[in-house]
């Protein structure tokens, strides 16, 4: 296990944990927290684990983003179709529906052991509030990680929680050995414009006006290149 500090965001007074372990498949897993104390680990996989624990619960905040796994299925489903498909009015009736169909896509996703197949999770204490996926999609010049799905409960918004959920998908996807992130915004959406070029992420492509012609909103395809 490895963890590092460093700024985020051009925010010095900001420092963020970056935890680096392989899980017992071999992937690299990360988690970031909001502040934290130097640490570095060579001990076996127990021994890390003791650490990592102990780190968590003494010395940061509650904030924590993990990689899911089958156990997370329930509350990261739960916050896909609350922000996707918002239980309001007569849609109140089928958030199971949406839940159920949500739950069952991510647990299809998390036991084919892709390696190139990431969901994270944000938690507060013990309430996911966050979640953001990554895996490899076909590009113009091949197949490069994209970022979907990135949803933050509306209660939890403005927060910094998606901008945390980025820089740990940006190290997923380094840790894969990929130097780009690809990802899609709602042109209109400023608000996520204005984080995404915060955190350099640059325009390369708007999908076709018959994207409009349908009633589907227009959408930005953006790429940052990563270190």
């Amino acid at each position: 296990m490895q963890v590092t500090c460093m700024g985020v965001g051009g925010f010095p007074s900001t420092q963020v944990l970056s935890v680096q372990w392989r899980c017992r498949w071999g992937c690299r897993h990360f988690l970031l927290a909001a502040s934290c104390l130097p640490l570095l680990c060579e001990n076996s996989k127990d021994a890390c684990n003791r650490c990592l624990n102990a780190l968590f619960s003494s010395v940061l905040p509650s904030l924590v983003v993990y990689p899911v796994t089958l156990g997370d299925l329930e509350p990261v489903a739960e916050v896909l179709a609350q922000v996707f498909y918002p239980p309001l009015g007569l849609q109140r009736w089928l958030h199971p529906i949406h839940k159920l169909g949500i739950r069952e896509d991510l647990r299809l996703k998390l036991a084919a052991r892709d390696p190139h197949y990431c969901c994270l999770a944000a938690a507060v204490g013990c309430e996911v509030v966050a979640t953001a996926e990554i895996s490899l999609r076909a590009m113009a010049h091949g197949k490069y990680p994209y970022l979907a799905n990135l949803a933050v409960l509306p209660p939890w918004r403005r927060r910094g929680i998606a901008r945390q959920l980025l820089l740990s998908a940006e190290g997923v996807v380094q840790g894969w050995g990929y130097h780009q992130l690809y990802l899609h915004v709602v042109e209109d959406n400023l608000a996520a414009r204005q984080l995404y070029a915060q955190l350099r992420y640059t325009p390369i492509q708007r999908t076709s006006q018959l994207w409009h012609w349908l009633g589907i909103p227009p959408q930005l395809l953006l790429c940052k290149w990563l270190p």
